[in-house]
């Protein structure tokens, strides 16, 4: 029986997505998936998943938030006004930067629970299920304990939705400082805090991995590269040229805490070289008042025209 649910979710997802997939991508900003369900029979498919899971939350202890805490949860994890729908069941899904396969979670609003994503290796772990709702809305340890026991979920808060808290950041930094050579946290960095933010540098977790990682630089330059290329230098949707600042000053600062000057003038020239036109810009600005960036930026244009002699 739960395997016939679940193919039934996920032929509802191919009817969705054959509706809006295509338009939806093309869009700046993520949607929440509202078209009335295709036919009564997957209509009522779902309904019986939906009914399915909230027994086993019953059963299993779950105390179901308030209608306020819930709707108040759902907004700071998922950044996403549930007061908005009227829609008992929610589809919610992230329009990425990049193009690639949707994301897409479950809200059962009138229940007051959140579904994994259908296409994830524990969809059938009830357990799971019961320690994701209960780390969702009451942030326990033991629960976020057991999610680790698939990942997925996890790197698909702060990845895809820019939620971040102690639990998280302790997690993530371990992980990040046993192996820094990860393109994976590239989307820790970078993304969306909340569905309809906007798509740049999560200024909050980098000052953080700055502040407790000795080698922040090491990680992140490569990064910085990144951004200033294509497709991410055309799709940017912050301040790019502000956020390239702000990653400078905070790498500089924790170089001249180790007394590696040298350092802080070769990450410097070395971003200059290979983006000539935003020494030109900062300038215009200010340097965004950043003083450690205004220095050695000054410092590297005196070396320029000292060479050019």
């Amino acid at each position: 029986m739960v395997w016939n649910h679940r193919i039934a979710m996920i032929l509802l997802e191919c009817i969705m997505l054959s509706c809006s997939y295509g338009c939806m991508r093309n869009q700046r900003k993520s949607q929440i998936s509202s078209e009335n369900i295709a036919t009564k029979k997957v209509a009522d498919s779902m309904k019986n998943m939906e009914n399915e899971r909230k027994l086993f939350l019953t059963k299993s202890g779950f105390k179901f938030p308030s209608t306020q805490d819930f709707q108040s949860k759902i907004k700071q994890i998922f950044g996403y006004d549930i007061k908005e729908k009227t829609s008992d069941i929610i589809e919610v899904e992230l329009n990425p930067l990049i193009d690639d396969e949707p994301n897409s979670l479950i809200i059962y609003r009138k229940d007051r629970f959140v579904d994994l994503n259908i296409h994830s290796e524990v969809y059938d772990d009830k357990l799971y299920l019961l320690a994701f709702n209960n780390y969702l809305f009451y942030g326990k340890k033991s629960d976020f304990a057991y999610m680790q026991k698939d990942l997925y979920h996890i790197y698909e808060l702060v990845q895809d939705f820019g939620y971040w808290d102690d639990n998280l950041k302790s997690f993530i930094f371990k992980k990040m400082k046993a192996n820094e050579d990860n393109d994976t946290w590239f989307s820790i960095f970078f993304g969306r805090i909340g569905i309809n933010g906007k798509w740049k540098l999560r200024r909050n977790i980098f000052r953080q991995y700055c502040i407790e990682s000795d080698n922040c630089q090491t990680m992140f330059i490569p990064f910085l590269e990144e951004i200033l290329t294509k497709p991410y230098k055309t799709k940017y949707e912050g301040n790019l040229d502000e956020d390239v600042a702000y990653i400078l000053e905070l790498i500089s600062k924790k170089e001249l805490k180790k007394e590696q000057t040298p350092g802080v003038i070769g990450i410097i020239s070395n971003t200059y070289s290979k983006n000539p036109e935003l020494l030109n810009r900062f300038k215009k600005k200010n340097y965004y008042g950043y003083e450690n960036l205004k220095f050695y930026s000054q410092y590297y244009e005196d070396e320029i025209q000292e060479n050019d002699k």
